[in-house]
């Protein structure tokens, strides 16, 4: 589920680049792919500091930080819409 999350935000990502919005996605936090990663990142620092008996099923750790972190950032900026057209037109 991460990696399909990564790739969604590529693609995402590339989807602003090409109707000539490069300026959200090349600003200096970096565009929708780098988000996924921080939140995975965070998930991976979750992980470490959680409990022995739950940080054996590690997905139960990345996926929601992955995913709150990327919703969060599709809200804020507000890209829900052309994000859902963006699945819509796949």
């Amino acid at each position: 589920m991460p990696s399909i999350l990564a790739g969604w935000a590529h693609r995402f990502d590339c989807t602003l680049a090409e109707e000539g919005e490069a300026a959200a996605t090349a600003g200096s936090s970096g565009g929708y792919l780098a988000t996924c990663l921080a939140g995975y990142g965070a998930g991976c620092v979750l992980l470490e500091l959680g409990p022995p008996e739950l940080t054996r099923a590690a997905l139960l750790w990345l996926i929601p930080s992955s995913l709150v972190v990327t919703l969060g950032r599709l809200a804020l900026r507000g890209d829900v819409q052309l994000a859902m057209r963006a699945a819509e037109d796949e």
